[in-house]
């Protein structure tokens, strides 16, 4: 019961929206026989609960089903056992709010048929290919089953695979952190099986091919692309104070591993280049390393930091009320609130890549406010604009920004 309302934040967070093609299912998407129809079948699975118990039973009948258990193939489920669903939706608590509660069921359908067909079909696919190659032997199938699982956002913890549901209260996606880790890493692809390897780096290439030819197309049509991999922006589409991160958060760590080795950092606001460790109260490659995994936290761990700091992640004064209520509003629905503030209701539309997994962040200009500098003397401050839960608490209690 602790375990489940934990967990609920990071449910309703990854709530009312379609995430997994773009996200956890992003680095198969140079598989379009399997990627293409998983997606199609994900509007059918948060529509009706009986499609995904088809799903479910279809996945189950098949000849190489059997196969897929014994190779630790990840087919997850939306409840039973809490480890044995996906990490976005470890709690089931959300379903049972009224009215609420259905659009979260649907989310957990959508989000668990999407990467269960996926699974099952590229799994398939590769033991027919391995079989064609005569190489189908068991261990083969145990590496295809740990390949397709860390393609497809659930990497192996190891040993720390029995301790998922008390990682899940540090980080909001152990596992998705595991799998981005292993395919970044060389030395993950030197260790599989040479069949499980060839398969793997083809992948690479093209997604790697496929988001090179985003970000060119986006660059010749005028936006502005990150492209130095010190700042912040890189791997990013900027168009105006709005970010879309295509990569499915895979530029976050090249990025953190680029400033950690070089102890060069790029300031996205001002563009100026800081070498880590000099000046006064330098930044060190330890803040770097603390910023990244700040960014991983679980809601309520996050929570617990910025009340323990007394400031948000963004710098601003930490109020428990207004965080109390982000922590129950779903992600996409802030991204909306972002780009309301920013360009007005009338281009909320360009959030909405969002719902299905490109990460959408925008920066609108800072709010000017009185303050007092540490003598005493007053002076303007400035401030970013408010979350939704902010926006929430000023609107009943009556208090202004600025």
């Amino acid at each position: 019961a602790l375990l489940e309302f934990i967990n609920l934040p990071r449910t309703l967070q990854s709530s009312f929206d379609l995430s997994a093609p773009l996200r956890q299912g992003l680095f198969l998407i140079g598989r379009p026989k399997q990627w293409v129809p998983a997606f199609v079948e994900m509007f059918r699975q948060f529509g009706s609960e009986k499609a995904h118990q088809n799903l479910m039973k279809e996945i189950h009948s098949r000849p190489s089903y059997p196969h897929m258990k014994k190779a630790k193939l990840a087919i997850t489920d939306l409840a039973g056992d809490i480890t044995e669903r996906e990490e976005a939706f470890m709690s089931n608590l959300g379903e049972k709010i009224p009215v609420l509660g259905r659009i979260v069921r649907a989310s957990n359908r959508a989000y668990v048929g999407f990467l269960n067909k996926l699974r099952a079909d590229v799994f398939d696919d590769l033991l027919k290919k391995a079989d064609s190659l005569g190489v189908n032997k068991k261990s083969t199938r145990s590496e295809i089953a740990r390949y397709v699982n860390s393609a497809t956002g659930r990497g192996d913890l190891g040993s720390f695979n029995r301790a998922v549901p008390a990682l899940n209260g540090l980080f909001f996606s152990p596992r998705l952190m595991a799998s981005r880790l292993n395919l970044l890493n060389p030395v993950f692809y030197a260790r599989l099986d040479p069949f499980v390897r060839k398969q793997a780096l083809r992948d690479l290439f093209v997604f790697s091919s496929i988001a090179g030819t985003v970000l060119s197309l986006a660059k010749a049509s005028g936006a502005e692309v990150g492209e130095d991999p010190h700042s912040a922006d890189f791997g990013k589409i900027k168009m105006g104070n709005t970010r879309y991160d295509i990569l499915g958060g895979f530029g976050q760590y090249i990025r953190a591993a680029t400033q950690i080795t070089s102890g060069v950092y790029i300031s996205t606001t001002t563009g100026r280049e800081i070498i880590l460790g000099e000046g006064y109260k330098p930044l060190t490659r330890l803040d770097i390393l603390y910023r990244f995994l700040e960014t991983k936290e679980a809601p309520i761990a996050s929570f617990i930091t910025g009340m323990l700091r007394g400031q948000t992640y963004g710098g601003e004064k930490f109020s428990p009320s207004a965080e109390t209520i982000d922590l129950f509003i779903p992600m996409i629905l802030q991204d909306m609130n972002e780009m309301a503030q920013d360009k007005g209701l009338e281009k909320v539309g360009l959030s909405l890549p969002g719902i299905f997994g490109v990460g959408v962040q925008t920066y609108g200009a800072q709010i000017p406010k009185p303050g007092f500098t540490a003598s005493g003397k007053p002076r303007i401050e400035y401030r970013s604009k408010p979350q939704l839960g902010e926006t929430i608490i000023n609107a009943l209690t009556g208090k202004k920004l600025t």
